[in-house]
């Protein structure tokens, strides 16, 4: 009898997950601790019963520090139980408050409200960030209920969402900079605390999502055994879901307004609690925010420790370092599922004569062209105004015009090689984040060396390429180059290349505030000797990959036909990656970062009939040079005198397709 009674309370200590979890908790916790120690001995003297000496530090002390610590333990640990909630809501490993676009949708609510209309904050933030939340979030759910909530729709949804968000902020830095700086710093993840009130916020809000959660703990558990079974067990899965779904999007868009933007929090700590013994339903919804609370402690102790006490590093800075290389590790032990979307699936009536429709939108290409390099919009007259083609603003207008073309080249055949690739018609250049990565090392040259040539900009931007691409081959090694891990591990990096970007521009350095159009995608700067230098690499890699045409053509068959027919899956893969990684990185050293081009142009082909590789290819070059020139032209004219940036008109035009076209397709 004792020993059943023993081996039954070690079975009940071994359901609730005490064994790694707690351990790993302590680890973290401990690490913390530490790091405390070495910022300062207040918090670690108010642990231990010592009183803060000194008005001015005891006046710091409970009205920042103490606050500060709070927050971070319930920052961490809402959204570790956000994100535990929607992956077992959606039995989606990779679903998060970051990857589903509710904290963008928060973010850009309150950037909103802070640029607009400033006095509704210090009424209703809350309410904001939960409202951007909620939007985003049912867009992101909306898309990816078509395709079954797959795993990769979903995070290919959440990505589309934080880009369009992104470069809605961006576009908003251009017109109101001084808004601009302080929303950067707040938006990258600051934990910075200036009194109680977001400990007052965040402390009900997860004590009561803790017991809604703990509520529907048993159709939460029984949703994890299938949708099916569920309902034959007498849930109801969609009232559930909904219900958990609001809970967790309610404590991401108040963790949000509090202290911004945090990064990776909310999707591994419950990749943690499982890994480390949390198997059940309870046990992994005790753990996550456990891990979670201690996670953030950790990278806001080291985000003051980077700091000095001289600079605020944006403790979602630390924790996109810390969770990225956590998370590609993860990957390796993500279930391996077919692709989003075959190429063979959705069948497009075959287009009549490909080639001649193709020839036809080229030479409509000629007059936009022209219209490009003469045409002037005249608010006043409402009318244009026409110079000569070759007359004095030639010299300035080709560059740019030209600048468009090649890069409205290089990104479709990117896009094309990409999706035909991977079998996956949301595959796009920017998922590989090697576009992020050239940008990030321009930016760092730029802030190294001020009078930087353009060589060297170039050097900067193909090293910070290769950064990523390497890091993507040594993954894609240890997975046999698997589409879905390759798409994975490109959103990881591109994340946390951005959430660089958004600290260096948070720092306020004027360097940057003067080349921020180029980050957001711009013509403005281009010269005839950049053209060249990027058209010396650019025609190479484009052919290339038009000689891989028969590659693109039996890939999408999938690969035991593929293998069959005798192509070398592996090193087709690692060919077409390092080509598609040229093209991306030569269009993002001429223009900076463009999205949706190299994803929409590639769409727009198929949509039009274009069925084989080497059509494909022709039809997307010709589509995407066509909007780039004319998306370059309303980016001069659209807000006359001020200019909007290339890659912010062509997100605002292909964001909204791109979400049709997620819905329409099953």
């Amino acid at each position: 009898m004792p020993g059943e009674v023993a081996y039954r309370q070690r079975a009940q200590w071994r359901s609730f997950g005490f064994g790694g979890p707690a351990f790993l908790t302590v680890f973290f916790g401990g690490l913390a601790a530490f790091l405390t120690t070495l910022n300062g001995p207040n918090l670690a003297n108010w642990a231990a019963g010592t009183a803060v000496q000194g008005e001015y530090e005891r006046v710091l002390f409970y009205y920042s520090d103490l606050p500060r610590f709070f927050v971070s333990l319930l920052a961490g640990a809402s959204l570790a139980l956000a994100g535990a909630i929607s992956q077992m809501a959606l039995r989606n490993p990779l679903a998060s408050p970051t990857t589903l676009g509710t904290a963008s949708g928060a973010q850009l609510a309150l950037t909103l409200a802070f640029t607009f209309a400033p006095s509704a904050l210090s009424y209703g933030s809350p309410l904001i960030a939960f409202a951007g939340a909620a939007a985003a979030t049912a867009l992101a759910f909306g898309l990816a209920s078509r395709r079954g909530f797959s795993p990769v729709v979903l995070i290919l949804a959440g990505l589309l969402i934080n880009l369009y968000c992104g470069s809605a902020q961006y576009a908003l830095s251009l017109f109101r900079q001084e808004e601009a700086l302080s929303v950067y710093i707040w938006s990258a993840g600051s934990l910075l605390q200036n009194g109680w009130s977001g400990a007052i916020i965040l402390t009900p809000a997860f004590l009561v999502a803790a017991l809604v959660t703990a509520i529907f703990l048993r159709p939460l558990a029984l949703i994890g055994l299938g949708d099916d079974s569920a309902h034959s067990l007498g849930i109801s899965v969609r009232t559930v879901r909904l219900a958990l779904l609001l809970v967790a999007t309610v404590l991401t868009g108040l963790v949000v307004s509090v202290v911004g933007v945090v990064g990776f929090v909310g999707l591994l700590a419950p990749w943690l609690a499982r890994l480390t013994g949390a198997r059940t339903a309870s046990s992994q919804l005790l753990w996550s925010p456990a891990i979670g609370a201690v996670f953030l402690w950790v990278a806001d102790q080291a985000a003051q420790l980077a700091g000095g006490g001289h600079y605020e590093v944006p403790t979602g800075i630390i924790t996109a370092f810390l969770g990225a290389p956590i998370l590609l590790v993860l990957l390796s032990r993500l279930k391996r599922e077919q692709s989003v979307e075959s190429e063979g699936s959705n069948l497009v009536r075959k287009l009549p004569h490909p080639w001649l429709w193709i020839a036809s939108i080229l030479t409509l290409l000629v007059p936009a062209i022209l219209f490009g390099l003469s045409a002037n919009w005249v608010p006043a007259s409402f009318g244009f105004v026409f110079d000569p083609v070759f007359g004095d603003l030639f010299e300035w207008r080709a560059p740019r015009l030209f600048a468009a073309l090649l890069a409205g080249m290089l990104l479709p055949f990117a896009g094309t090689a990409l999706q035909r690739l991977f079998s996956n018609s949301m595959a796009s250049p920017e998922l590989l984040g090697v576009s992020s990565g050239a940008a990030m090392g321009m930016v760092l040259v730029l802030l190294l060396v001020p009078s930087a040539e353009y060589q060297l900009q170039l050097g900067g931007g193909v090293a910070g390429a290769v950064i990523p691409l390497a890091m993507m081959l040594l993954l894609g090694a240890r997975s046999k180059f698997a589409p879905e891990r390759m798409l994975l591990a490109g959103v990881a990096t591109t994340t946390v290349c951005g959430a660089v970007l958004t600290a260096l521009m948070a720092s306020g350095d004027p360097r940057l505030w003067s080349i921020r159009g180029l980050l957001a995608g711009s013509t403005y700067q281009t010269t005839w000797d950049q053209l060249l230098a990027v058209s010396a690499v650019a025609f190479p890699a484009m052919f290339g990959v038009v000689l891989c045409f028969r590659w693109l053509d039996i890939l999408p068959l999938g690969v035991p036909t593929a293998s069959a027919l005798g192509v070398r899956i592996s090193g087709t893969r690692i060919a077409i990656l390092l080509i598609s990684s040229v093209l991306s990185t030569g269009a993002t050293l001429l223009v900076g970062p463009i999205s949706f081009i190299g994803l929409m142009a590639p769409q727009i082909a198929r949509l039009l009939g274009l069925r084989g590789s080497l059509q494909q290819l022709a039809g997307s070059a010709a589509v995407g040079m066509m909007i780039m020139v004319l998306a370059d032209w309303f980016g001069r004219y659209l807000m006359f005198p001020y200019q909007i940036p290339l890659g912010l008109v062509t997100t605002f035009i292909g964001g909204p397709y791109l979400i049709w076209l997620l819905w329409i397709r099953r």
